[in-house]
Parts: structure tokens; C-alpha cells; sequence
């Protein structure tokens, strides 16, 4: 198509559209326009909305993970003394193990007397004793957890 000139361009839309035709369609056209702009308009707040929205859950997502810290570091603390009690414990019967076993080492099979059965007798329902306590504290403990 051949170039046009801007009196031949001015000279065709007389020709082709009157000047109502024209206006209603500029009329139009800026009708359209503001629709646009409008839903523009909405579609910004929405999102701004969503923004808004968005930013108060991932706060409170921290605000949890933060607080799933502080707990999983109480429990770490926690976990971390019982075993400095329970290895001290451990010790403790250990020790008397180690008493009792050169207690008896030093003993005559033969010439054990009352009084030193009776004593190893005793300790011994005394580690028993102390062995099923730290049992139930261990298994409570586990029950905790």
C-alpha cells in the first residue's frame, strides 16, 4: 500500500467516519482506558493486600521457629545435665563396686565372719536399691521425651 499524504490521510477519514463517528469512538476509547486504569487500580491493591498478609505470616513463622529454638535449646541444656547426673551416678556405684570387690578380695573364703557378710550383704541391697531408683528417674525421664 502506497504511502499517504497527511491531507490524503485527513481527506480519507472525512471521507470514511463523520465527526460523531470519531467522537464516539475516541468517547470510547477513553471509556476503555479508565476501565483498564481502574482495574489497575484494584489489581495494585490486592497485591498490596497480599503483601500485607504475606508479611504478618512468615512474621509469625519466625516468631514459632524462634520459639522452637529456645525450647529445642532448653531441651539440648536439659538433656545435657541429666547425663552429668546419670554419669555421676554411674560413677558413684562404680566406686562402690570397685570397694566392695577388694572388700572381698581381701577375705578369707573360709573365715568370712557375720559381721562382714552382713556388711557386703547390706551393700549390696543398698546398690540394688540405688540402681532401681536411678532406673524409674531414667525411665521418667524417657517418658519426657
Amino acid at each position: 500500500m502506497a504511502k499517504m499524504t497527511k491531507a490524503q490521510r485527513e481527506k480519507f477519514i472525512k471521507k470514511t467516519f463523520s465527526g460523531t463517528e470519531v467522537g464516539v469512538l475516541v468517547e470510547r476509547f477513553e471509556d476503555q482506558v479508565k476501565l483498564v486504569g481502574e482495574q489497575h487500580g484494584d489489581v495494585v491493591k490486592k497485591i498490596d493486600n497480599l503483601n500485607i498478609s504475606l508479611s504478618g505470616k512468615i512474621e509469625n513463622l519466625d516468631n514459632k521457629f524462634n520459639g522452637l529454638d529456645n525450647k529445642l535449646d532448653d531441651f539440648i541444656a536439659e538433656t545435657r545435665a541429666n547425663f552429668k547426673l546419670v554419669m555421676e551416678q554411674l560413677s558413684r556405684i562404680e566406686d562402690d563396686f570397685l570397694n566392695l570387690r577388694k572388700r572381698i578380695e581381701k577375705l578369707d573364703k573360709d573365715k568370712i565372719s557375720l559381721k562382714e557378710f552382713d556388711w557386703l550383704k547390706s551393700k549390696v541391697l543398698e546398690i540394688e536399691n540405688r540402681l532401681e531408683k536411678y532406673k524409674k528417674q531414667q525411665t521418667a525421664l524417657a517418658a519426657k521425651v
